[in-house]
């Protein structure tokens, strides 16, 4: 009896001695893969963060580029709608014209040109500051100083609108920039006739006080 307790503790210490031999060399070998697996997967990221940044670091003035808009500034506040007043029988504005950059470029001087329309019926304006090119509706201009990004640019404009309260709902104001970096906004082109349609350019809001 005594012999036969002794054969079968023997048998389960050795069972066990192998079932730990074997979990013990399945844990180590699970270790090792897990650790080149691991390592692989540092070394391999490494890799893709060094040729990343070196890609980025050598192509990114490439990928950026200025992004413009035409804005007005009335009480020392810039915004891309301008407001009119009602003075008598007809509404009046006064503002500035600028350009904002908000892209993670400049646009170096003289790099392009700004466009202004004003249509929809007979107005009176009056304009101080340099013009290259004005007509009944058109005014156009060499941009003449840099634009920073996530900066304005005052191009020394200054605007007077007047118009009869019958043309409230038919004036319109429009504008476009062409740049070296294409127009603003893109769809800005000429078309097969060599003209930009208004329907293309930026729309200036309008708002009535």
């Amino acid at each position: 009896m005594n012999i036969f307790k002794i054969f079968k503790s023997f048998l389960l210490g050795f069972f066990i001695g192998t079932l730990c031999t074997k979990l013990s060399l399945w844990i180590h070998t699970f270790h090792e893969e897990f650790f080149w697996a691991l390592l692989a997967q540092i070394v391999g990221g490494g890799i893709i963060a060094i040729c990343s940044f070196w890609f980025l670091s050598k192509y990114s003035t490439l990928l950026s580029k200025p992004k413009l808009t035409l804005v007005v500034k009335q009480l020392s506040t810039y915004s891309n709608i301008i407001e009119f007043k009602k003075n008598g029988a007809r509404y009046e504005a006064e503002f500035d014209l600028g350009i904002l950059n908000t892209g993670n470029k400049s646009l170096v001087e003289k790099q392009g040109f700004w466009h202004f329309y004003i249509v929809g019926g007979v107005f009176n304006y009056e304009h101080a500051g340099a013009l290259d090119f004005v007509d009944e509706n058109h005014m156009r201009n060499i941009i003449g100083f840099p634009i920073l990004p996530q900066n304005t640019l005052d191009l020394n404009l200054h605007l007077k609108i007047t118009f009869t309260e019958d043309l409230k709902d038919t004036i319109k104001i429009y504008g476009f920039l062409s740049t070296e970096y294409g127009t603003f906004p893109k769809d800005a082109r000429m078309n097969n006739l060599g003209l930009v349609e208004f329907q293309n350019m930026q729309n200036l809001g309008i708002s009535y006080l």
